[in-house]
């Protein structure tokens, strides 16, 4: 029963900030135009990307190190990861800047630098929290991260209490804040309970250099799968308008709630035990464990993509924007995209476990082929619509390949075992 209650929390404090995302969401759809809309999507989608590009995926090498270690070996090692983020972030702000101020708008550009800073360190300490079985504590931190600022900027508009209005500045500088507390708060909580240990030794920088060997691969798989999901609003930026942005950016946003559902009620919870079993080799535990994986998965995924394609169309009407409302079949041809990208998440974590790594690689470059592909021959000709096929052939092939791997690998491993 405490478990059902422990998860319980963790769900209702995720689905409060996807709740109020979501409603913010459309307050920002009604209050900004679709062109200041679609600056915010690229604006929010370079952070997204950047704090992937300088976080290099060291975690991923992290946390299959820590998550069973000793305490004295835990703060070694996440001193070292916090040393590297320190040094890339001294490195990309500069080289990064005359490739930023052709997409950002250059009075943007420090409050972009700042906000990626804080996005992405935070973003760490919620992902090492999630290793180390802190699942509720992370949900918290990332609440206010992602849905306090959100909930406050509600309420200021609908209680008019002061004069309040919003815009694109108000939004960005709200978010600025509540990433400034949330690093806060996720650095004491890391030095308080001394989990870093800092050192500039060879030593050190040795560790770092053999971890990254490692971790490049996964930088490279996860860099690609982002390209494949944010690169069509790219190419609609370049070949169309920034309200197609605008309306591909919140259909994306519509389907992504199946991942972001799906990853806080199942795999949050499921991954770090599936981590463990597999070091103490623990296999019937680990067989038992992945089952559930999946059969999760493919229940939610199922359930969440039917409800939004049934739900959407009122959902729409309420907001009332005819753009929205004619473009529909995009989030209908996202979310079967979306679908076949939540069930590759199996053979995905299946793979990384057992320390498949460059089989992941592998699927995310030959999926990115078909998505690039796909988007200089669609987005031109057919726009938002032709956005969506691109995205979710990619998605679908990322699925197919990876599925394909991990049967391969297995009927290997086992013919391996009976000789």
């Amino acid at each position: 029963m405490k478990g059902f209650f422990y998860k319980l929390s963790i769900l209702t404090t995720r689905s409060l900030t996807i709740g109020i995302r979501f409603i913010f969401n459309l307050l920002i759809l009604k209050a900004l135009s679709l062109e200041d809309y679609g600056v915010y999507s690229i604006f929010y989608t370079t952070v997204t990307i950047s704090a992937i590009f300088i976080g290099l995926d060291y975690y991923q090498y992290n946390i299959r190190e820590v998550v069973s270690e000793k305490k004295s070996l835990q703060r070694r090692l996440l001193g070292e990861q916090f040393l590297l983020h320190i040094i890339i972030h001294l490195i990309f702000i500069p080289a990064s800047y005359f490739l930023l101020k052709e997409i950002i708008p250059t009075n943007l550009i420090l409050i972009f630098y700042l906000i990626l800073i804080l996005e992405h360190l935070s973003l760490e300490g919620y992902r090492l929290l999630i290793a180390f079985s802190k699942p509720l504590f992370a949900n918290i931190l990332q609440f206010v991260r992602m849905g306090l600022w959100c909930l406050i900027i509600l309420l200021l508009t609908e209680l008019k209490i002061f004069e309040f209005s919003i815009s694109l500045t108000v939004i960005i500088n709200y978010w600025l804040y509540f990433e400034t507390i949330s690093f806060i708060l996720i650095l004491i909580y890391f030095l308080k309970n001394h989990l870093i240990t800092l050192s500039l030794s060879k030593k050190v920088f040795d560790n770092i250099i053999s971890g990254l060997k490692i971790s490049i691969i996964f930088f490279a798989s996860t860099l690609i799968f982002k390209v494949i999901e944010f690169s069509s609003r790219y190419f609609l930026d370049f070949y169309t308008t920034k309200e197609n942005v605008g309306i591909f950016t919140f259909f994306s946003s519509l389907s992504n709630l199946v991942f972001v559902t799906i990853h806080t009620v199942t795999i949050i919870v499921i991954y770090p035990k599936l981590i463990r079993a597999n070091k103490l080799n623990e296999e019937a535990n680990f067989k038992k464990l992945s089952e559930k994986l999946l059969r999760e998965i493919l229940f939610l995924s199922t359930v969440l993509c039917v409800l939004l394609y049934f739900f959407s169309p009122f959902l729409l009407e309420l907001i009332g924007k005819q753009e929205l409302l004619n473009n529909i079949n995009v989030l209908n041809v996202l979310l079967i995209g979306t679908f076949f990208f939540m069930l590759s998440y199996y053979p995905h974590h299946m793979m990384y476990i057992r320390g498949k790594e460059k089989l992941l690689l592998y699927s995310s470059i030959l999926s990115l082929v078909i998505n690039l592909t796909l988007n200089f021959i669609l987005v031109p000709k057919y726009g938002v619509i032709g956005a969506a096929i691109s995205t979710s052939a990619g998605f679908m092939a990322l699925f197919l390949i990876k599925t394909y791997l991990h049967i391969h690998h297995k009927r290997i491993k086992k013919d391996i075992n009976e000789n």
